[in-house]
Order: C-alpha cells, then sequence, then structure tokens
C-alpha cells in the first residue's frame, strides 16, 4: 500500500522504508505458500466468524515454517502468531504488489530484508547471501532518484519484527530517516 501511495500521491510521501519486500520475490516460493492458503471460514480458528469464501488464511503451521527463522524467534511468539491468526485481505487494485511501480517512487528508499526470508530470498528472487547482493538485485527496480539502500538482516526470516534481531533494523531505519528523509536533522 506504501508503494502505491508513494507513486500515486508523491507529495504525501517523503520516503519509504519497504520491509520484507522491495526486491524481486522469488516467485517459486509464492507459488509453494499459496497452496498453503485456505478459505478462512474453514480454517478452525476462524470458522466461527462465518466469512465469506473471499477471505483466505495460512493452514495451522505455515506461518512458523514461512515467515521465521526459529534461531531467533521464542517459540511462544510463533505459537502466538498461529493462534491469532487473521484473514488475509488484499486490494483489488490490480497495480497492487506490482513491484514494477518501485520504478516511478521519486523518494528515497530503504528495503529491509531478513537473510532468510523465503519469499525474497533465493531461486528466482533476490540473492541474499550479502548486503551488496541484496542491493544489486533490488536496484534495478528502483531509479535513481529512489537513492536506494538495502538492510539485510541476518538469521531472520520474513516477519521482521517478531525476530530478536528486530532491534538491529529499528535503530537503522531510525539513522536512515534522519539521513534520508530530514536531511541530518
Amino acid at each position: 500500500m506504501a508503494r502505491m501511495v508513494a507513486v500515486k500521491h508523491p507529495d504525501a510521501v517523503d520516503g519509504l522504508i519497504l520491509t520484507g519486500e522491495g526486491a524481486p520475490p522469488n516467485l517459486t516460493a509464492f507459488e509453494e505458500m499459496f497452496h498453503l492458503y485456505m478459505p478462512a471460514g474453514q480454517h478452525p480458528l476462524l470458522a466461527w466468524r462465518r466469512l465469506d469464501d473471499g477471505y483466505l488464511a495460512l493452514r495451522t503451521g505455515a506461518k512458523t515454517d514461512w515467515f521465521y527463522d526459529r534461531r531467533t524467534t521464542e517459540p511462544h511468539v510463533m505459537l502466538r502468531d498461529e493462534l491469532t491468526t487473521e484473514p488475509s485481505v488484499y486490494p483489488t487494485d490490480p497495480a497492487y504488489g506490482d513491484i514494477s511501480l518501485n520504478g516511478r517512487i521519486r523518494d528515497p528508499v530503504l528495503v529491509v530484508v531478513g537473510q532468510n526470508d523465503r519469499l525474497i530470498c533465493g531461486g528466482q528472487g533476490a540473492d541474499c547471501s550479502t548486503p551488496a547482493a541484496l542491493k544489486a538485485a533490488a536496484a534495478p527496480l528502483y531509479g535513481p532518484q529512489a537513492r536506494l539502500e538495502t538492510l539485510l538482516i541476518p538469521a531472520t526470516g520474513h516477519s521482521l519484527n517478531m525476530h530478536r534481531t528486530a532491534p538491529a533494523w529499528y535503530a537503522y531505519a531510525q539513522d536512515w530517516t534522519k539521513r534520508r528523509v530530514y536531511g541530518g536533522r
């Protein structure tokens, strides 16, 4: 959503931090994960909500397998995430998720990816072996006005905020915001 705002309303944005996306996606992984979705009305934890079949939810256990690096995530955090599952809703705008929009962003961009993010790293996706490799993979998606910076968080999966490594990227994002958005103020 933030990418679409940055493209459609550039005067409303001063900088953009994209987490768990903004680099070439691993389309093979997305395809694999797609088969783990089910109608939310059939999910054991959501059936009571009587949602129509337009709502989807990941099968129990899928978040743990797909979104986390178990080495840096507390087991109770993954369990709570699984037990408080929410249905997925995607905007109807056909441009939602279209990474070709990145080339139209005219503000500074920081892309933050967990080194073990299965949806971004590996396969057809970004090379997440080093910070320089991630930047090289993401750079062709952006124009020069984006002044692209990338941050690769070691031992971290897709759900950046749920890992014990999160404070490292928070500190970097604050510094980046001061440098790129507020001009060092």
